[in-house]
């Protein structure tokens, strides 16, 4: 069910381990050293999980974009969702690392707020509002907020790449600087909280599995 927006800490911590765990893609390198080029284009709330442990992870790197491996895109076609796009990205299909910074930052401003800062009635509607809507800064939604924070998620939004943070861990160190950044342990007790009944309704799903329990109407495989 829709939760109120998660404490300032919890919600720094969430995205700086996320944003960590981006640019650690992004400074992948093969075995000979050569850099693989990773960039994720699918940045969005449903590709970070974030953990009972308190740890946040970056999922669903399918439509990742590497250097040297094999496209099957057809000309003209635009991976990912459009709601959590940099404009480069709707315009030409050009992405680089900044690419994700400006969907992270999409994702960083959602968390702060509980809101969603690009809608649309279509897609031609959404795509007008991810390049030319004015952003406005988190603490117009949550009075509360630090205003030096308006400033950081900002400029991860900045519709030219050349202004925004040039890796996902600076932007991550800038959350980190801004602070407090709560534990892995005030992290994973929010996430408790929050999903403490689905959590529990897995555990017992997990343990039924791991005793044998199974469906009646379940195909036995031999």
């Amino acid at each position: 069910p829709p939760a109120p927006p998660p404490p300032l800490g919890v919600a720094l911590a969430v995205m700086a381990s996320a944003l960590h765990g981006l640019h650690a893609a992004h400074e992948a390198r093969a075995e000979d050293g050569e850099p693989l080029g990773i960039v994720h284009r699918d940045v969005s709330p449903q590709n970070v999980l974030v953990g009972a442990d308190g740890l946040a992870r970056v999922l669903d790197f399918g439509i990742a974009k590497a250097r040297g491996r094999l496209q099957t895109t057809r000309e003209g076609q635009v991976k990912g969702k459009l709601a959590y796009m940099a404009p480069e990205q709707i315009r030409s299909g050009e992405v680089t690392p900044r690419t994700d910074v400006f969907a992270a930052g999409i994702v960083l401003w959602e968390t702060l707020t509980g809101g969603r800062l690009f809608q649309g009635d279509n897609e031609g509607h959404l795509i007008m509002q991810v390049l030319e809507a004015p952003i406005a800064p988190p603490s117009a939604v949550r009075a509360e907020l630090p205003r030096a924070l308006d400033a950081i998620v900002l400029r991860a939004l900045d519709r030219d790449p050349a202004r925004r943070f040039a890796s996902a861990r600076e932007l991550a160190l800038a959350l980190e600087d801004l602070g407090p950044i709560a534990p892995p342990s005030a992290v994973g007790q929010w996430v408790r909280d929050v999903a403490g009944e689905s959590l529990a309704k897995r555990a017992e799903r997990i343990t039924a599995i791991e005793r044998g329990v199974v469906a009646a109407d379940r195909p036995r495989v031999t």
